[in-house]
């Protein structure tokens, strides 16, 4: 009982979704298939007594072929309204239900934390959400449709049976309850091998991206990296085809046991309607042709019956996979309440911050650091130094395991997240570019006047940009959407991302490597940019090229999760420490 309860527990809430965007759509179908339907069937079973019934009694041939017309006339017309009814209304209401739904999971997934995001199972998990959980919202529609229709089949049929001959009826309901009993060992087969198939699906996946992305395709054609590939594909192919071959291997027995079940049941029918014809209890004709059709409906419904409780457990089976997703706990994304950032730039400090990621060695170790609104700072270290784990911690994609990180005095998690983030300006050396205009792209931020936005392309050189692509503002960037969208390369990408984070007035500016694909003079015009007056914003720059922040107000060397050095270009030089030896080693190979 506690599983049924579950199980009906998991069916409603994979309905819930489509009955949200689809009230008028359920219950015209539900109309359709406990009315239209089951009378068409009754209405079939019963034609062909009425006919015999009549011929027996000596109706004239005007009155058999005027009801014969009239009954197929009700059925044509049940038949035309169930047809259009699918054509004109549910395939297109069952589209717009199934996008509505998956635009839903979209914006899930921006509320759960960036922990999990982090995470290759998050990756399976929200594959096999955005692949299931529409079409199995619709799928438990049909169901419950389905379950009504069959229900009023079932009973009714078996009432024109039991009239006849209730063993018969008896024998019908024993065949369907060992197809049931049978049939559910292949739904719980059936969904383990989906589940076992989602590791191989994700790394065929991989690899399927790797052979159709623009910036894989140059290693693939000149190095050994496709044979590398390829191998791991094989590999995994073979994995997923045995998976495939054992799952199968089990659903053929016990398919094969559901169609000798059945086959038995019927021969058992078979031979119990014809003694009885023999013995004289079933006497007249047009009810011996009424209970061989009604048992063939009886046995399409109880069959349909069985899939509905196999499809049932199935879907619920499906819907506890999919509840793991949805049943993430977010701490971050969940902030709604909260301060509202003031504006001006923000000062920052860190308190004694401590971070690690699960199942990693790293960690950021008692972090002290106090930052005055306006200040340009630079990061600057090796690889793996904890550079960009402190932007990420800034942005509150994650939160520290110790101590706080202030802005403007108040901690960071008092703060609701959507306005604070709203006012960090951030660009990653890993700029992306979206399916969207070349201005959509810049105003991802803020909108933009067209003073604004003159001064804005003037600034980044962005006219050069169009003007090479034969372009304006209103193209599309990518080809996703238009096949004359504009390509850009990764230093332009880069430009655009550095002129997102002037349409507006940001309390802080996160740049994490910003310039490492652009060209020298571009770089230049970009630090210029960034350190000048105009820029009143609290700036980070997370750099590499040390030339480039030399300017800065105080650069803060990270080594091994913990500061190391702090000061200006020149008090670092003169210390000769960690910084010093980065900066002349660079220096040397522009000297060479």
């Amino acid at each position: 009982m506690k599983s049924l309860r579950i199980k009906c527990n998991s069916l409603y809430w994979l309905f819930k979704p489509f009955w949200k965007y689809g009230k008028g759509l359920v219950i015209s179908s539900l109309l359709i298939n406990i009315i239209l339907v089951p009378l068409s069937v009754i209405l079939i079973t019963l034609l062909p007594q009425t006919i015999v019934d009549m011929l027996e009694t000596g109706s004239h041939l005007s009155e058999i072929i005027k009801m014969a017309t009239l009954i197929n006339g009700i059925i044509l017309l049940l038949s035309t309204v169930s047809l259009a009814h699918l054509t004109f209304y549910d395939r297109p209401a069952s589209a717009r239900i199934d996008m509505r739904i998956k635009r839903d999971v979209y914006l899930h997934t921006l509320k759960i934390d960036y922990r999990y995001v982090d995470s290759p199972s998050y990756y399976d998990d929200y594959m096999w959400t955005i692949d299931n959980f529409a079409e199995n919202a619709k799928n438990t529609n049909a169901l419950i449709q389905d379950f009504c229709r069959a229900c009023i089949l079932i009973s009714t049929l078996v009432a024109v049976i039991a009239s006849v001959g209730p063993i018969i009826a008896a024998i019908a309901l024993a065949i369907a309850i060992i197809d049931l009993q049978i049939s559910n060992q292949v739904i719980k087969t059936y969904v383990k091998q989906d589940e076992d198939l989602l590791l191989p699906n994700r790394r065929l996946g991989y690899v399927h991206r790797l052979f159709y992305m623009n910036n894989f395709i140059a290693d693939l054609k000149s190095t050994n990296l496709k044979n590398l590939i390829l191998r791991k594909y094989d590999r995994t192919s073979v994995d997923a085809i045995d998976i495939i071959k054992s799952a199968n291997a089990k659903m053929f027995y016990q398919a094969l046991m559901i169609t000798i079940a059945r086959s038995i049941g019927k021969i058992i029918l078979i031979i119990y309607i014809a003694s009885n014809i023999q013995s004289g209890n079933i006497a007249r004709i047009g009810s011996y042709i009424t209970v061989f059709l009604a048992i063939e409906s009886l046995d399409r419904s109880l069959h349909e019956f069985s899939q509905t409780i196999q499809n049932g457990n199935k879907l619920s089976l499906y819907a506890e996979r999919m509840r793991k997703f949805f049943d993430l706990k977010s701490e971050i994304e969940t902030t709604c309440a909260g301060a509202i950032p003031a504006v001006g730039a923000f000062s920052v400090e860190l308190k004694n911050i401590c971070f690690r990621y699960e199942n990693s060695g790293f960690e950021l170790k008692n972090i002290e650091l106090s930052i005055p609104p306006g200040e340009r700072v630079a990061i600057v270290g090796e690889n793996g130094a904890g550079k960009t784990t402190l932007v990420k911690l800034l942005l509150r994609l994650y939160d520290v395991i110790g101590g706080d990180i202030l802005i403007n005095g108040v901690s960071i998690k008092e703060y609701n997240i959507g306005s604070l983030r709203e006012r960090i300006g951030v660009a990653f050396q890993n700029s992306n570019i979206y399916a969207l205009t070349f201005l959509e792209n810049i105003e991802l931020y803020n909108k933009v006047t067209q003073d604004k936005l003159d001064e804005i392309a003037q600034s980044l050189k962005l006219s050069e940009i169009l003007k090479k692509n034969n372009a304006d503002f209103s193209n599309e960037v990518t080809k996703e959407f238009d096949e004359k969208g504009i390509v850009l390369s990764g230093g332009e990408i880069q430009k655009v991302a550095l002129a997102r984070l002037m349409t507006g007035d940001f309390g802080l500016l996160l740049l994490d490597e910003p310039s490492s694909s652009l060209d020298p003079l571009s770089e230049y015009d970009m630090t210029k940019m960034m350190l000048n007056s105009s820029n009143r914003s609290t700036t980070i720059i997370v750099a590499h090229r040390l030339s480039s922040i030399r300017d800065v107000d105080r650069i803060i060397l990270f080594e091994d999760g913990t500061i190391k050095e702090t000061g200006t270009h020149d008090s670092l030089m003169a210390l000769g420490g960690k910084y010093c030896e980065m900066f002349t080693k660079q220096a040397e190979n522009y000297v060479k």
